[in-house]
């Protein structure tokens, strides 16, 4: 054995006593994996999927991200070897759409994104959709067999729709997700069925649900009702998404010329960007469009926003800016970076001031980045 069992037990026992992703990381660096032979990689699987009711349950998707990361091909087969082994155990995975794959890799793991989508409605294949949607570039790379089970899995989304229906359920926020990165995915299949089971979805009271249902329908040809195509566009939550995803398919024109305005852009970055869990991660209860002003030749979009959420309840109208975009441009999604606010309360006499304070935050912010890339390079 290459493994000794006091290996494999001080190795368990160090990855339990980890708080943090950190040193999990440090943990598995001291392994210096990138050495190991084959034959230790495949005893290392071994122990961490035998091993697996004595780790941590949050532990192991971390450790998989950390092996999913890896430079070596051997060390990316640790992560695979483990999701096609846990899959459906496994209460969760990290974002590992967020990590970039080489053709090679993607086809590597392809059966394994199969087998995930097929095998289980959790958040796992979530995770494996999303995978496949931020890789579409190799989309033409995937076999008829392969493009055929993942094609095959979206027919759960009609299989979930007639359960609603049958049983009289309202969704849960986790259902409704699932339903949305399916809906997503079946963009890629123009498939009549499937096409079928996504128009259904627009009766789902869903913003988000709909905004993808109609995004997979005009991406395939399918007409789509004026309505819902209105409602997208008003709605700041979606408006932004909605007209990168029209851009995105050459089919603008589909934008209404009603809500094609710049100040509503603006208002719709500004509220995707307070959506995010970092900040409000919530549409605000309320918000109100200020007044522009220009800076470096370009026009910034200033706001006031109000939550109920218990961090920001008492702080009343907040200011947050918008920008900036090019003066005398067509209307566009497209800024310089700076939608942002520091959730300071508005002052009606000092809005340039307050507006100004966040780009110099913003541009101390890069500079520094710059600087410490700089040092680290």
């Amino acid at each position: 054995m290459l493994f000794l069992k006091k290996e494999y037990r001080e190795l368990v026992k160090k990855i339990n006593q980890v708080d943090n992703n950190t040193e999990l990381k440090k943990v598995l660096n001291e392994l210096n994996t990138k050495d190991y032979s084959e034959e230790k990689i495949n005893e290392l699987k071994e122990v961490l999927y035998k091993k697996y009711s004595a780790i941590n349950s949050d532990t192991f998707p971390y450790i998989i991200e950390y092996f999913y990361s890896k430079d070596t091909k051997l060390e990316f087969s640790v992560a695979i070897y483990l999701l096609n082994k846990l899959f459906f155990k496994i209460e969760f995975l990290t974002n590992l759409e967020n990590i970039p794959l080489s053709e090679e890799r993607f086809l590597e793991l392809l059966p394994t994104i199969c087998k995930t989508v097929m095998g289980t409605t959790s958040g796992i294949a979530d995770c494996m959709y999303m995978v496949l949607l931020e890789h579409t570039r190799y989309y033409d790379k995937i076999d008829e067999n392969s493009k055929n089970v993942i094609k095959n899995s979206l027919y759960k989304i009609g299989m979930a729709l007639d359960y609603f229906e049958r049983n009289k359920i309202v969704p849960t926020k986790e259902m409704l997700v699932n339903l949305e990165i399916m809906v997503d995915v079946a963009k890629l299949y123009n498939d009549p069925k499937v096409l079928k089971f996504v128009e259904r979805t627009l009766d789902i009271d869903n913003i988000e649900i709909n905004l993808f249902a109609v995004n997979t329908l005009i991406y395939n040809n399918i007409p789509v009702i004026d309505s819902y195509v209105e409602e997208l566009a008003r709605d700041t939550r979606t408006c932004k998404r909605f007209y990168k995803m029209l851009r995105n398919m050459d089919k603008l024109y589909r934008f209404p010329d009603e809500y094609l305005t710049q100040e509503h852009l603006a208002m719709g970055d500004m509220v995707h960007w307070l959506m995010h869990p970092a900040e409000i991660g919530d549409v605000p209860d309320k918000i109100e469009f200020v007044q522009t002003f220009e800076k470096n030749e370009e026009i910034f979009y200033v706001f006031k926003f109000q939550s109920q959420k218990d961090k920001f309840k008492d702080k009343g109208w907040m200011i947050g800016i918008s920008g900036g975009y090019q003066k005398d441009s067509e209307p566009t999604i497209d800024s310089s970076g700076f939608t942002f606010s520091d959730f300071d309360q508005f002052d009606p006499k000092n809005i340039i001031s307050l507006s100004e304070k966040i780009i110099d935050k913003i541009n101390e912010a890069w500079k520094k980045r710059a600087e410490e890339m700089k040092n680290n390079s």
